[in-house]
């Protein structure tokens, strides 16, 4: 589950919207 940390640490690092909306919906993609 260390990915999930990764992802996650690497989204708070974003401030751009529309590059977050983008990780977001390929990360919920893959975890589906």
């Amino acid at each position: 589950m260390n990915y999930k940390k990764m992802i996650i640490e690497a989204i708070e690092k974003v401030k751009d919207e529309r590059i977050l909306k983008k990780i977001y919906y390929f990360v919920t993609k893959i975890l589906d």
